[in-house]
């Protein structure tokens, strides 16, 4: 399980994905619609069957 804090490498890996995305399509990821102010990635869910329970409870 890897630990709470994160490296840099992390960090600027994060921060990468999110400005790819922006540029892509041209809307910033971490903009809540609702208020428009910046969410934070807390945690990357990774185990697939961890997603996928989360995914069939929420119905998708």
């Amino acid at each position: 399980m890897p630990s709470v804090t994160e490296s840099s490498a992390s960090f600027a890996s994060r921060e990468s994905r999110t400005q790819l995305i922006q540029k892509m399509y041209e809307v910033d990821p971490l903009t809540r619609p609702r208020y428009q102010g910046r969410m934070r990635v807390i945690a990357f869910i990774e185990q697939d069957d961890v997603i996928r329970k989360i995914l069939v409870y929420l119905g998708l």
